[in-house]
């Protein structure tokens, strides 16, 4: 069957049409006539379909079954402040979303490079979230968000619940060793600051906001390395105390 391809609101007994990207996408498959195919619609649903044909550019696909209904995933969001190479913030979406951030997000600094991000760059930033959730399986999609202020970004900061870090290069508590001896519980939202690390003023003002100061290793990273390494530890965590609920689940309703 072929891999899944994203419709936001495919319906049992209803033909949807593909948009030009998704159609092309089943195109390059080659993918024939009245063959099933798989269809997400981002929000933890996966549909079997069957492919009826094409016609101006769009795939006519009948919906005929729901396959699966995937429970969300823990939440663990995380923000990068801008970085200068356009292509750097491609494979940082692409690398997280396969790594299974929930959220991503890009925020203006006082040291970053670079101060906007165009509406068709965010395109193409979902665009590369969608391709690498197909790549690796995921039924939810990581929302992408782009701040035009450092103060916009502030709204996104509200840890009523869960954890806030902010990787500070400079001291804080070893994230690994922190959450070895803590634990962790979603949801959780990952900061990393610019080249050149947020200003003091930005800091506090994170601190103010709930955000925890952690370090992520003894070694000096890029910005972008930063933010896969601590979300690869986060998201392993994160895993774990989830199989390990769904364990617990399954357990309890075993017979004694």
């Amino acid at each position: 069957m072929g891999r899944f391809f994203f419709h936001p609101e495919p319906q049992l007994g209803k033909i949807v049409l593909l948009s030009p990207e998704e159609t092309h996408h089943l195109t390059v498959q080659r993918i024939s006539p009245y063959t099933d195919i798989l269809i997400s619609n981002g929000k933890g649903e996966l549909y079997r379909g069957v492919f009826q044909g094409k016609n101006k550019g769009h795939a006519f696909v009948l919906v005929v079954e729901k396959v699966e209904k995937e429970l969300p995933p823990p939440s663990l969001c995380v923000w990068q402040s801008f970085l200068k190479s356009p292509a750097r913030m491609e494979w940082l979406v692409e690398k997280l979303t396969e790594i299974g951030a929930t959220e991503i997000g890009f925020f203006p600094a006082e040291r970053s490079v670079k101060e906007t991000v165009s509406k068709e760059k965010i395109k193409r930033l979902e665009r590369i979230a969608l391709s690498a959730c197909k790549q690796s399986g995921r039924i939810w999609f990581p929302v992408i968000r782009v701040c035009t202020s450092f103060e916009e970004f502030l709204g996104f900061v509200t840890p009523k619940v869960g954890a806030v870090f902010l990787a500070d290069p400079f001291g804080g508590e070893n994230l690994l060793e922190f959450i070895q001896k803590r634990g962790i519980q979603p949801p959780v939202t990952l900061i990393i600051g610019p080249e050149g690390d947020l200003t003091e003023g930005e800091k506090q003002k994170l601190y103010g906001r709930g955000a925890f100061p952690i370090s992520l290793s003894k070694k000096v990273f890029r910005s972008e390395t930063a933010a896969i390494f601590g979300a690869a530890i986060i998201s392993a965590f994160l895993g774990v105390d989830n199989a390990s609920k769904h364990q617990d689940t399954w357990m309890q309703g075993k017979p004694g």
